[in-house]
């Protein structure tokens, strides 16, 4: 994963949501790291980032400014391994839905956090417009490496249930069919963009994009 330009914004604007809530810098965990991209990212910003990752091809692949900041583990049991009351922010971004127990492994994650932390869950959104709107079809459901899809409400009775108090949530993404077709032009790629900031901006306000970003702290 080398990601473009406008992706490391993403990246910049994902570490800025998460000072909003948690503006100390302190110990970030992120947990399916990855490259590093994010990890490098936050570590430029001044915090004290560490990465968690199943043991595979991330080990030869990590950013150099990161690969001495990443520890590995065999499988979801290693999650339960995680230090308790370590981390001032834990966070997973399109990780969950590949867990085989999500519940357990929220339960180690929530356990990691010190007393006031924060936990970023990123991960698709079960009731979206595009999941209503293809069912079986939807990108999500044809994914085999895809196991536990979760809707917002579902995700909040989840983490309320380990004692987490949702902040905020997020739903990104685009509607279904909001892409650019035919021949590039500069007035259609200009027309696409207003369209696409406009429809997630109704998406984002409905709640109904294809990612769920929540935020929830720990009391």
């Amino acid at each position: 994963f080398d990601p473009a330009p406008g992706e490391l914004d993403a990246l910049a604007a994902k570490v800025r949501r998460i000072e909003r809530c948690s503006p100390g810098r302190g110990d970030l965990l992120e947990i399916g790291c990855g490259r590093g991209w994010l990890l490098s990212q936050a570590r430029r910003c001044g915090w004290n980032a560490r990465g968690l990752e199943i043991e595979g091809s991330a080990r030869s692949h990590l950013l150099p400014e990161v690969s001495g900041s990443v520890d590995f583990i065999a499988g979801e049991g290693g999650f339960a391994g995680i230090e308790a009351s370590r981390y001032d922010v834990v966070c997973s971004y399109q990780v969950f839905e590949h867990l085989l127990d999500p519940a357990a492994a929220l339960a180690s994650w929530v356990r990691a956090l010190r007393p006031g932390g924060l936990l970023v869950l990123d991960t698709p959104n079960a009731g979206s417009l595009g999941a209503r709107v293809h069912g079986r079809r939807w990108i999500h459901h044809t994914r085999a490496e895809h196991f536990t899809l979760f809707t917002l409400r579902a995700l909040r009775g989840l983490l309320r249930a380990h004692g987490m108090r949702v902040l905020g949530v997020q739903a990104g993404g685009a509607p279904p069919g909001c892409a650019a077709t035919g021949r590039p032009s500069a007035r259609r790629i200009l027309r696409f963009r207003g369209l696409a900031r406009a429809a997630r901006a109704l998406v984002r306000g409905f709640g109904l994009g294809d990612s769920l970003e929540i935020m929830a702290r720990k009391p």
